[in-house]
């Protein structure tokens, strides 16, 4: 199966899923490692996740931070006054 396919065909799946009780996940979850050949815990990943981003919201929030913090006190970088020769 191709990504695209493969999007397409979980797109489809996804709502079976959510709505779905244990033992109907259990069926949904072998039809989808079968047809797809995605391990067990990948697919519950993605039929879960849905279209959010994967990635570090922590991350990119302290990024943001840093970026006002220093957009207030008026620097332009954070450097280390030891290291500059």
């Amino acid at each position: 199966m191709t990504r695209s396919s493969i999007r397409e065909y979980t797109g489809a799946v996804r709502g079976r899923y959510l709505r779905a009780s244990k033992k109907e996940k259990s069926r949904i979850l072998d039809e989808f490692t079968q047809v797809t050949g995605y391990h067990r815990k990948a697919a519950i990943r993605l039929l879960r996740r849905g279209n959010q981003p994967k990635g570090n919201k922590r991350r990119l929030l302290l990024g943001f931070m840093l970026m006002v913090i220093l957009r207030k006190t008026g620097l332009k970088t954070l450097s280390c006054p030891k290291r500059q020769s």
